[in-house]
């Protein structure tokens, strides 16, 4: 992010904003005002000069005396002195764009680290002085705050990380970093502090309490941005963050009870809060780096986000050392953003990780046999919500030697989409996901692994599997498909179409049992499909195959027949490597280095 400071000077300097600005603006009205005269013919000839008033044919002293006749309310005296032009600003000071006028209540007075050590003496936490952050442990002052705070400069915090457990205020990296963000088992019992929480709010039995990497709880009425997050580390190999823990809970009369407690862990968000009235808000928010080891229920940018309002998010490959972000989990429930979200807003986002996993579904006393787990390089559960421009890249693979399938519903995107009546519609629109998946899962899809469309309908507009250079692979041992695994409207209630799909291409490898292009299995009667869609006839015989052992889901054929005005009727566009990507979504794709070798 360019620093405001030397810029608002200059600019200040360049408009007036001076003692001796009267004076500038003065000078030049009259300025104007001469150079007025002279192209209408408003000032008369000087003596001796023929009558002529080009400069050319006056003579080196005339024009000294010159006067200019004045408005009727100006003095009639009043000269215009040309011996001594103003002092006018460099043309290269002054902003590219004048067209717009400047309000300089939207500019920043520039805030860092240079004055006083006490950060009490470093603003009040109001919008016009917020509080300076200067070093690791100013960040504890947040605890409990709706105040104002600035990053005045770039802070490592290596070393002695302890999360801050809630925060409802307004923070603005200002675009320096964050760096050394880390959670190991004991900062993670540290936070537990009791139980309560719900797993993801879906198993009423099951208690967890959430942790986050930077902040525990954020509040809806929070706002987060303009930050980078570098080398981000949540436990180790060995160990690895408890998948549980187990911990004392006071009772009313005798002996506490020890319970099982299941740590929601965020990579910078344990839970976000919000709701129909109000929402926390993230916004210019890079992670470079991240590493997470854990037992399970573990996402990258956040566990739960209710409501939340998400522009300009990446996680990325770490700039320090090129590594791409990974997740190392014991079980399945995890994603590369958020694991559980209820009506998100997201736009230009994405996800770069690998997740690999070397266990089976959620097993334990508390969890109902048979349960699926939700797991994507992006959002791992979604009720409702809105996605536009977003992309997501990597792998979801086995790892380690344990014996039984990954039971789970595993996604390029989302894991699992539900519309209850309680939620909303879903729309994804302009997205592309580049991605591997293995076979163990019980359901897989490139874009969606389970979408259960009950009462409010689920759209995708021009979004794309894997591209023409690099086809997705997508597998499992019970249903694939390119788009979705499984489409259930089984119970549709309220809405006269469950899916709506248009102008969306796939490019994937799919499994050979009960795979399909668009879906893997499920029930799509009251599906429709746009008039681009039902014309596009990719290189396969039925588009909307479920069961044929479909190998190769390829839209190659058809898009190389494409003309430019073609693809951008559909809102596509053909690069130079012959890859075709929604076309909004192009210039975030350059961005983040989307192309770049490696996964």
């Amino acid at each position: 992010m360019a620093r405001l400071v030397a810029g608002r000077s200059v600019l200040k300097d360049a408009i007036g904003f001076k003692p001796s600005g009267v004076v500038v603006r003065q000078s030049c009205v009259w300025a104007l005002l001469l150079s007025l005269a002279y192209f209408t013919g408003c000032i008369d000839a000087p003596s001796g000069s023929g009558g002529s008033t080009t400069p050319e044919d006056m003579g080196g002293d005339q024009g000294a005396d010159m006067m200019v006749e004045p408005p009727i309310d100006m003095p009639a005296d009043m000269p215009v002195d040309m011996t001594d032009p103003p002092d006018l600003p460099d043309p290269e000071d002054m902003p590219e764009d004048m067209t717009e006028p400047v309000d300089m209540q939207d500019m920043s007075p520039g805030f860092d680290c240079s004055g006083d050590d006490d950060l009490a003496n470093r603003g009040d936490g109001s919008p016009a002085a917020p509080f300076i952050l200067c070093d690791a442990d100013d960040f504890a002052s947040m605890n409990n705050s709706t105040s104002h705070y600035v990053l005045g400069q770039d802070i490592d915090v290596t070393g002695g990380w302890e999360p801050i457990p809630n925060f409802g205020g307004h923070f603005d990296g200002q675009g320096f970093e964050i760096k050394g963000l880390y959670l190991d088992n004991g900062t993670v019992e540290r936070a537990l502090r009791g139980c309560s929480a719900k797993l993801a709010q879906r198993y009423e039995s099951v208690n967890g309490v959430y942790v986050g990497g930077f902040i525990t709880t954020l509040a809806q009425t929070a706002v987060i941005q303009n930050v980078d997050f570098a080398d981000v580390q949540i436990g180790q190999p060995d160990p690895r963050i408890q998948y549980i823990h187990r911990i004392e809970v006071p009772v009313e009369e005798g002996d506490p009870e020890e319970v099982r407690c299941y740590p929601l862990i965020g990579g910078l968000f344990g839970v976000i809060d919000g709701s129909d009235e109000a929402s926390a808000t993230l916004e210019n928010i890079r992670i470079r780096g991240l590493e997470a080891y854990v037992g399970g229920l573990f996402g990258g940018v956040a566990f739960d986000a209710n409501f939340t309002t998400i522009r300009n998010v990446h996680l990325m490959k770490s700039e320090a050392t090129g590594e791409v972000p990974s997740i190392d989990i014991e079980n399945t429930d995890a994603s590369g953003f958020i694991v559980h979200a209820v009506r998100p807003t997201i736009t230009s986002s994405s996800a770069r990780v690998t997740i690999s996993m070397s266990g089976g579904s959620i097993a334990s006393p508390h969890v109902p046999a048979g349960v699926h787990a939700d797991t994507a390089l992006f959002i791992g559960y979604l009720i409702g919500g809105v996605l536009e421009r977003v992309a997501a890249k990597g792998e979801i693979s086995r790892a380690g030697e344990r014996d039984g399938n990954i039971t789970g519903v595993l996604g390029g995107l989302i894991g699992t989409i539900r519309t209850p009546e309680s939620a909303s519609d879903v729309k994804i629109s302009d997205c592309i996901i580049d991605v591997s998946i293995a076979k163990d899962s019980s359901l897989a899809g490139g874009l969606i692994g389970r979408a259960a469309v009950f009462h409010h309908p689920l759209s995708i507009r021009r979004c794309g599997v894997g591209f023409a250079t690099s086809p997705s692979s997508v597998s499992s041992h019970s249903a694939s498909g390119a788009l979705m695994g499984e489409l259930d409207e089984g119970d549709l209630m309220s809405t006269e179409n469950a899916l709506e799909l248009h102008s969306s291409f796939f490019f994937a490898n799919v499994g050979t049992a009960n795979a399909g292009c668009y879906f893997g299995s499920g029930a799509f009667d009251m599906s429709t499909f746009s008039i681009d869609d039902r014309d596009n006839k990719p290189d396969f015989a039925e588009p909307m195959n479920v069961m044929g052992g479909i190998k190769s889901c390829s839209a190659s054929s058809f898009l190389d027949a494409l003309t430019g005005d073609d693809l951008e009727r559909l809102g596509w566009v053909r690069r130079s490597n012959n890859a075709v990507v929604p076309a909004l979504l192009e210039p975030m794709l350059d961005e983040i280095g989307f192309f770049d070798q490696g996964n």
